[in-house]
């Protein structure tokens, strides 16, 4: 037996049934920031830290930087004497407000046209005295959220932002409209009822920053939830960025593996559904059928009851009978009677 090759071994991931974090797609990211030379990024949304500690890995191997995390639970990760880890905790694109310029961006935030075209504003601004301007990779381009925005907490976002949403209802492939089903937060995210339309979903917000702004140039890469890269496209580095994408960029191929592979969890989740709607019927049966043994034994319990009480008025009367029969026994029996001659002849006797 051949130990299996190294690339083959099995990893443990954020989330065995499903892909979802950014992390996963280090392969594709990891060489692009590395052909840029960052010396500095700034990563949005740092959900379990795996990711952070990628980016001190790629800034320590080239000669140490500055990472930032921009969270609202944003925490410093121990990462090499060379790599110095910022974090700030708040809301982007709020915290992004007064923070210098980064080499690269990693936005991994809330999932909304609003809070995406926010981000790039702001990334913008604080760029807008740079030669070139920042590589930026942004997760979550493909389905569900391309085209439909996702709020974790809507009340932070002006009124006028937010479209009618749902914290119930689920998204499903092929699907503009909620459904019973489907991907769903349950409780832990909203998102909008209805999908696509203007100000709506990340890759609208994308393409809507990118139409005012015709120096920079946008990548598609589908798998898990999709990644985008945007580049300058005078920036020294940017040949060598796109031959990195040219295998994985607008892929067909990719494109059909998410698709596929959005389709079958959420028909996991249809099938979970419906088991637990089997179950709560196969629940409420029993209950129903355990109320009807309750009425039943109810209903016995009071024929059994009527049945000892009349059972007590016949040992009652019984008693009565056996009390009677006993007084009788107990009196003298009457003396015999004369026989009839004999009272015959008393009565023919003259009478003195």
């Amino acid at each position: 037996m051949t130990d299996e090759p190294e690339e083959y071994a099995p990893e443990r991931t954020l989330q065995p049934l499903l892909l979802h974090s950014l992390s996963e797609l280090r392969e594709i990211w990891r060489p692009l920031l590395e052909a840029a030379g960052i010396r500095s990024v700034t990563e949005i949304g740092s959900e379990s830290g795996v990711t952070s500690v990628v980016l001190t890995e790629i800034l320590h191997a080239g000669g140490g930087g500055e990472l930032t995390i921009v969270d609202p639970q944003a925490r410093e990760v121990d990462g090499p004497p060379d790599v110095k880890c910022h974090a700030v905790r708040g809301f982007s694109p709020d915290a992004l407000a007064g923070l210098p310029d980064s080499d690269a961006y990693l936005l991994d935030g809330d999932h909304n046209y609003w809070t995406v075209t926010q981000e790039l504003t702001a990334i913008a601004s604080a760029a807008a005295e740079r030669t070139t301007f920042p590589l930026l990779l942004l997760n979550d381009v493909s389905w569900p959220w391309a085209r439909r925005d996702l709020y974790y907490s809507p009340g932070r976002l002006p009124h006028e932002a937010v479209h009618p949403y749902s914290y119930e209802l689920g998204v499903v492939p092929g699907k503009p409209d909620l459904q019973p089903s489907g991907f769903r937060g349950e409780g832990q995210w909203a998102c909008a009822l209805a999908e696509g339309g203007p100000r709506n979903g990340v890759l609208t917000g994308v393409e809507d920053f990118l139409a005012d702004h015709p120096e920079l140039e946008y990548f598609h890469v589908a798998p898990v939830f999709g990644l985008g890269i945007i580049l300058d496209r005078s920036a020294p580095w940017a040949d060598r960025i796109r031959e990195l994408l040219a295998p994985y960029a607008g892929s067909p191929f990719l494109a059909r593996l998410e698709r596929n592979r959005t389709e079958l969890y959420v028909r996991l989740i249809e099938q979970q559904d419906a088991f637990g709607i089997a179950v709560k019927v196969g629940a409420r049966s029993r209950r129903e059928e355990l109320m009807r043994c309750d009425v039943a034994l109810s209903e016995a319990s009071g024929r059994d009851l009527e049945l000892r009480n009349q059972l007590g008025e016949f040992e009652r009367e019984l008693a009565g009978v056996r009390a009677e029969l006993a007084a009788a026994r107990a009196q003298p029996p009457p003396a015999p009677a004369a026989p009839l001659w004999r009272q015959a002849l008393r009565a023919l006797r003259p009478k003195r």
